[in-house]
């Protein structure tokens, strides 16, 4: 009885863990690639309606974030700190105007994965505990 709940415990327990980096992965990426868009989309429309670009308002709108916008014949304005080199994330959204890029630091992402991974981990470790104290009680009966 104890084999079968350690081989579901496994069977169940990894492929979740694969399952969770990945979404987490991906969600970050996503995140990134609408936050571009979006950052992208309000450079467009302030330079339709003859506005600046306001490096305070980016940093409020995009916290936690490194954004660098570059816009033809104007000086390219960078928000927040750069996230150290190999360890971050970046998308970028092009218009015919110029292009925008943001980017995040990948510590934070994978402190997030981690916790996640370590809530997995517990879990299993329970589930455990149940099996041996079903198989102690079932073996004794």
């Amino acid at each position: 009885m104890l084999l079968v709940a350690v081989i579901a415990v496994l069977l169940l327990g990894v492929p979740l863990g694969v399952v969770v980096v990945r979404l987490i992965s991906d969600e970050v990426a996503q995140e990134l690639r609408t936050d571009a868009s979006r950052l992208l989309l309000g450079v467009e429309y302030s330079l339709s309606q003859g506005q600046g670009i306001s490096p305070d308002q980016l940093a409020r709108n995009y916290p936690d974030r490194y954004l660098q916008v570059f816009v033809r014949g104007k000086p390219p304005i960078v928000v927040g700190s750069p996230p150290p080199a190999g360890r971050d994330l970046t998308e970028e959204a092009r218009s015919e105007n110029g292009y925008v890029r943001v980017s995040r630091d990948a510590a934070q992402i994978q402190q997030d994965t981690q916790a996640r991974l370590v809530l997995i981990i517990a879990l299993a470790v329970v589930a455990l505990g149940a099996a041996i104290g079903l198989a102690t009680v079932t073996s004794l009966a």
